[in-house]
C-alpha cells in the first residue's frame, strides 16, 4: 500500500505545495492533507493497485525548483 509519507515525498520531489496539488487533481486541500497523514488511504488501496497493475499511471516527474 502507498503510504502518506510516500505521497508527501513525491509531492516535495516535484516541488508542489499541497494547495497546488489539490488544484491540479481536483481534490480538496483537506483531502490531500488527509492522504499525507495516512487517513482514508485504505479506501483507495484497491483502486491504486488496479491502476498500477494496468499501467494506467504516469511516473512522477521531478520539476526543477528555482532557488
Amino acid at each position: 500500500m502507498i503510504t502518506g509519507e510516500e505521497i508527501k515525498n513525491a509531492r516535495h520531489k516535484i516541488g508542489k505545495t499541497q494547495e497546488q496539488l489539490a488544484d491540479e487533481t481536483d481534490y480538496s486541500l483537506r483531502q490531500i492533507s488527509r492522504f499525507e497523514n495516512d487517513k482514508y488511504l485504505k479506501r483507495y488501496d484497491k483502486v491504486l493497485q488496479l491502476i498500477v497493475a494496468l499501467e494506467l499511471y504516469e511516473p512522477v516527474k521531478e520539476e526543477k525548483v528555482d532557488m
